[in-house]
């Protein structure tokens, strides 16, 4: 019998569980809205927001909080190391990923906070999901 790969057991394992709540912050719908639909696929209850400022009062209200937090890094007002930022002033145990075509290692230099993890645009759904499983279990 064949072994199901990684993202077949992350598929299998979330069955039957309370799903885990993980906030996508990005300014591009598509984007958010595929996303969402990628994590909802394997198990997970994803929050989209489109505006970084609606995610942060979100959060600033959730009961629990979300142990994860997946954002794009240039967005108008607040960019995704800022709003890492934020999130970490309310809860500095929340993980957090970018997932970003522009954020380089010099952008991390005087940043005011730096993600967990860093997944470059465009990526499968199954490098996605592998980084948050990483996260998530580690937490």
């Amino acid at each position: 019998m064949e072994q199901p790969s990684p993202v077949e057991l992350t598929e299998l394992k979330h069955q039957g569980d309370a799903p885990e709540v993980i906030y996508v912050v990005d300014d591009e719908t598509p984007v958010a809205e595929i996303l969402g639909i990628t994590l909802e696929h394997f198990g997970y209850q994803p929050e989209v927001f489109t505006k970084p400022e609606e995610a942060l009062i979100a959060f600033q209200k959730a009961s629990p909080k979300p142990r994860l937090l997946i954002t794009d890094y240039m967005m108008p007002g607040i960019d995704g190391l800022e709003l890492i930022k934020r999130f970490r002033d309310i809860d500095p145990k929340i993980k957090t990923i970018s997932a970003s075509g522009t954020l380089h290692v010099e952008d991390l230099k005087n940043a005011p906070a730096v993600p967990d993890r860093r997944i470059a645009k465009p990526f499968f759904p199954s490098q996605l999901i592998t980084i948050v499983e990483e996260l998530l279990d580690a937490s």
